[in-house]
C-alpha cells in the first residue's frame, strides 16, 4: 500500500456516506438481492485495487483514494475546525502472479457490466468502487479472503474432523 492508498478520516466518511446511500436506495427499491449486484461488484473491484501497489490500476486507486481524502479532509475541516488525519491500518501484502491476474479479470469484468449498465447502476458502481478502494472494511475483508485462498490452495491438509474435506484435500494424493 502505497501512501496514496491510505485512507484519512475525510475520505472515510466520504466512503460511508456512499455505503449509505446506495444502502439507502437499495432498500427503498424494495430490498431484492438482484439489486445489490452492481453495488457489491464495485466495491469488490476497489477493494482489489487496494493491492495494485503500482501500475495502472495501482495509480488510478491512489488517485481516486487521493482525491476523495482531499475532498473529505476539506469537506471536516471547513465543516468542523478539525484537522483531517490518517486510519490506522496494517500494509497489505504484494499481489503474487496468481493475484494480479484475479485482479485484471475482475476489472474486465467489472469494466464490462459499466458498460452495459443503465444510469444508476452506473452510479451504484462508481461509488461503490470508490467506497471498496477508501473503506477499511473493503481491505479487511480483502485480507480475510486472501488468507481463505491461501488456506485452501497453497497447504495440503489431513481429513477434517467430521469427515469435512477442505478445499484442498483430494483424496489419493
Amino acid at each position: 500500500m502505497t501512501s496514496a492508498n491510505v485512507p484519512s478520516i475525510g475520505g472515510l466518511s466520504l466512503s460511508l456516506l456512499f455505503l449509505v446511500l446506495n444502502f439507502r436506495g437499495w432498500w427503498r427499491a424494495g430490498e431484492k438481492p438482484a439489486d445489490l449486484v452492481s453495488f457489491t461488484g464495485g466495491f469488490f473491484v476497489g477493494s482489489l485495487w487496494t493491492t495494485c501497489t503500482g501500475g495502472l490500476l495501482g495509480w488510478g486507486g491512489g488517485m481516486i483514494t487521493a482525491g476523495v481524502n482531499m475532498t473529505g479532509g476539506t469537506a471536516i475541516e471547513r465543516g468542523t475546525g478539525t484537522s483531517d488525519s490518517v486510519v490506522a491500518g496494517g500494509p497489505l501484502d504484494a499481489l503474487s502472479p496468481g493475484g494480479a491476474l484475479i485482479v485484471l479479470i475482475a476489472t474486465g469484468f467489472g469494466a464490462v457490466a459499466l458498460r452495459a449498465a443503465g444510469k444508476v447502476d452506473t452510479r451504484r458502481m462508481l461509488g461503490s468502487l470508490i467506497a471498496g478502494l477508501v473503506s477499511p472494511p473493503g481491505r479487511r475483508a480483502l485480507g480475510l479472503v486472501r488468507g481463505w485462498v491461501q488456506t485452501g490452495s497453497n497447504r495440503r491438509h489431513p481429513p477434517c474432523k467430521g469427515g469435512a474435506l477442505p478445499l484442498s484435500y483430494a483424496p489419493g494424493d
